[in-house]
Parts: structure tokens; sequence; C-alpha cells
């Protein structure tokens, strides 16, 4: 599945098989396109669980690709993820120090107060919420090794489950 989340969260895919249909929607992803701002990756996580319950799924892998949850919003997210059996990864973008976002049509996006948003990387956040629920946190890389982290998630878990260990490393 495909979900873009700001002020709220939107399904842009349902869950599918079918990576061609996922490769031909993100692009098309961009600030301009939600019609909620703000940042609420709670509400991403909770549609993520509803359509991964809604297909049947008894577990799995929510993978965030984001510039960063502030520690209030982790503290949301552990909540929620208590006592489930969903594990969250990270592919963060961006740097502590920060940046504004840019448009497509080369303006900066801004708030509701006209405000230019400079997004920043809160990583000792976003790792702790990926270790308390056994995920991966991988910072993006001009390399395929941030990609290949995530791939090998499945092979990660299948790997220590057989030792009896959690998983609470993180990729590089």
């Amino acid at each position: 599945a495909l979900i873009a989340y700001a002020g709220d969260a939107f399904t842009i895919s349902p869950l599918t098989s079918d990576a061609g249909n996922l490769l031909n929607l993100i692009p098309n992803l961009a600030p301009t396109i939600m019609p909620v701002m703000g940042n609420e990756p709670l509400a991403g996580l909770n549609l993520a669980i509803e359509l991964l319950n809604n297909s049947g799924y008894q577990h799995g892998d929510i993978i965030f690709i984001s510039g960063g949850f502030s520690a209030e919003q982790v503290t949301k997210m552990q909540s929620r993820l208590q006592g489930q059996p969903w594990r969250v990864s990270v592919l963060a973008t961006g740097t502590a120090s920060g940046a504004p976002i840019s448009l497509a049509n080369g303006d900066l996006l801004k708030d509701q107060q006209g405000n230019i948003v400079v997004a920043q990387l809160d990583a000792p956040s976003m790792q702790k919420l990926t270790r308390s629920s056994g995920g991966l946190y991988v910072p993006l890389s001009a390399s395929a090794r941030d990609i290949q982290a995530l791939n090998n998630i499945d092979l990660l878990d299948t790997q220590l489950s057989r030792k009896g260990e959690s998983n609470d490393k993180q990729a590089n």
C-alpha cells in the first residue's frame, strides 16, 4: 500500500503486489497534493494499521519515508504500537539542521500562517520508534544501501526469530 500524510492521512494505493502500480504513483507525490497541511505521522500509522487489519494481516511492516517525527509524535506512535504486531521502519531524509521544502514550481512550502516550513530531522526520536517496534532506522543515502537494508527486513526477521532474539539493530 502507499499512504501519504500531512495534517491527515490518505490512501494513495491499497495493498497490492503490483510494484508497477506504486512506481507510477510515487512521482506524483508532493506536498501540494495534500488537502490538509501539517505533519501527523500518527494519522499515517493508524491508516496503515487499518489497511493491514482490513486485509486480514496478523502482523506486518510499515515503512515511513520521512524527514522527521517529534519526540511527542514518537511517544504517541509508540503508545499506538504497544502490544501490537506491527513493525515500523524509517527511511530518514533530511538533516538535523533542516532545510526549507521546495515545491515543484520553485516556491517554498509555507504553513497556514505564511511561514516557510523548515523540515528538521530528529534522528534520535525516530530511532527510538524503530527500536521499540523492532524495525530499522535507515538514513537516506546516495547509494542503494538504504533500499537494500529495507529489502532485507524479512531476512533479518527470519534469522533473528530462529535465534529467539529481538531485532533492535539499526541499519546504517
